[in-house]
C-alpha cells in the first residue's frame, strides 16, 4: 500500500512519535535489526520503521530478525509470518530456533534471556549497530504492576529503558510511549495482519495475569490508573538519576576498586545516609557482576551498617561467594 495517498493518523501520529523517541538522524545510515515475533506491537514497528527510512531516504540496511522458542504449535506459523513480511517489502530476514529440550517448560525470564541472546547474536553476525524492539506502555505498566508486587525500588521503577548499550549493538525501543490500542488502531487503517499468540489468553504466564485478570479491574476502579503509574515511572526516573548523580560524587571519594577486591574508606560514610551507601553497595555489586538474586535487604542492610561501624571488626560472608572483612577503617569485599 502506498501510504501517501491514505489518510492514516493514527499510523502517521506513531511514525512522527517513533521520530521524536528516536530520532532518524541517528539510525538511518547505520545497519537496524528489528525484531519481529509477528505479533500487533514488532509488527507496527517494523511497518513504520520501514516507512521512515523510505520516506528520508535512508541508506543504512534494515533487517527482521526472528526467534523462534518452539514452545507452541504456531510457533513455526509466527516464523513464517515474519519471514513473509520482510520479503513483502523487500528487506533481509534472519531468524534463530532456542534450543530446547522440554518445551513449554522456561520460565517467562527464562525465555526472555535466550531471546536477547539469539537477539545479540543475529546483530553480531549482521553487524548491526541499533536493534528494535515493539515494547510499548502498556508493556511499562505492566513491569511497573509486576516489579511492584514482587519488590522493587526507585530504579525497578523506572521501567523498561528507552536505550540499552550491549557491547556494540543499542536495543531501542521506539514504542514505549504508545498504548496498545493506538498500535491496533494504526494497523487496523494500514490493513496490516498480524499474529495472534494463543498463550496471551492463559493466565498461567505471570504478565499474562496481570493483563488479563488485574489491570481490567484497575482500569474500571480507577479510570486514570495508567497515567498515575506512568507519573510515578518518570518521578521514580528523575530521582534515580539524582540519587546516581551523589552516588558518583561518593564513589569518587572512597572507593578503590581492582580485579579482586573492592575496598571502601569508612570515616567519610559515617555521617552519609543509608540509602546513598546501600545504592552505592548496589552499584558496586552490578559493576563486578556479583549475583544479586539472592541480596535482599536485610543482606544490604547489614552490609550498609559494617560500612557506618569505624569501632568493631568482622567478617560476614554473603550470598554469591562474597566475603566481607571490615575494620575500622575500611571495609573489604572480596568475591571468594
Amino acid at each position: 500500500m502506498d501510504l501517501a495517498n491514505h489518510s492514516q493518523p493514527n499510523f502517521s501520529d506513531i511514525c512522527e512519535a517513533i521520530q521524536t523517541e528516536w530520532p532518524p538522524q541517528e539510525w538511518l545510515e547505520k545497519p537496524v535489526m528489528v525484531a519481529v515475533s509477528g505479533g500487533a506491537d514488532s509488527v507496527l514497528l517494523l511497518r513504520a520503521i520501514h516507512h521512515l527510512h523510505r520516506q528520508h531516504m535512508g541508506s543504512g540496511e534494515v533487517t527482521v530478525c526472528h526467534v523462534n522458542h518452539g514452545t507452541r504449535e504456531t510457533s513455526a506459523k509466527h516464523a513464517l509470518f515474519a519471514r513473509q513480511l520482510a520479503k513483502q517489502h523487500n528487506l533481509k530476514f534472519t531468524s534463530e530456533r532456542v534450543s530446547n529440550d522440554k518445551p513449554g517448560s522456561s520460565s517467562e525470564e527464562t525465555m526472555r534471556d535466550e531471546r536477547y541472546l539469539l537477539f545479540m547474536k543475529m546483530a553480531d553476525a549482521q553487524g548491526a549497530r541499533y536493534l528494535a524492539t515493539g515494547h510499548n506502555q502498556d508493556d511499562q505498566i505492566e513491569t511497573a504492576l509486576f516489579r511492584i508486587f514482587r519488590g522493587t525500588g526507585f530504579k525497578g521503577l523506572s521501567g523498561i529503558p528507552a536505550l540499552r548499550v550491549r557491547d556494540a549493538v543499542s536495543i531501542v525501543r521506539p514504542l514505549l510511549t504508545i498504548s496498545r490500542n493506538k498500535i491496533l488502531a494504526a494497523l487496523k487503517e494500514i490493513h496490516q495482519p498480524f499474529c495472534t499468540d494463543e498463550s496471551n489468553h492463559s493466565s498461567n504466564y505471570t504478565r499474562n495475569f496481570l493483563r488479563n485478570d488485574i489491570l481490567p479491574g484497575l482500569r474500571q476502579r480507577f479510570p486514570g490508573f495508567d497515567n498515575s503509574i506512568l507519573n510515578l515511572m518518570q518521578h521514580a526516573i528523575e530521582f534515580d538519576n539524582f540519587l546516581d548523580q551523589q552516588v558518583q560524587h561518593l564513589s569518587q571519594a572512597v572507593i578503590y576498586v581492582s580485579d579482586s577486591e573492592i575496598r571502601i574508606t569508612k570515616p567519610l560514610l559515617k555521617e552519609t545516609a543509608p540509602l546513598l551507601i546501600r545504592q552505592l553497595l548496589m552499584q558496586l555489586w552490578q559493576a563486578k557482576g556479583w549475583p544479586r538474586k539472592d541480596m535482599n535487604r536485610k543482606w544490604w542492610e547489614q552490609l550498609c551498617e559494617l560500612a557506618q561501624d569505624t569501632k568493631n571488626r568482622s567478617v560476614l560472608n554473603l550470598p554469591g561467594n562474597i566475603r566481607v572483612e571490615s575494620e575500622a577503617q575500611e571495609l573489604r569485599l572480596l568475591n571468594g
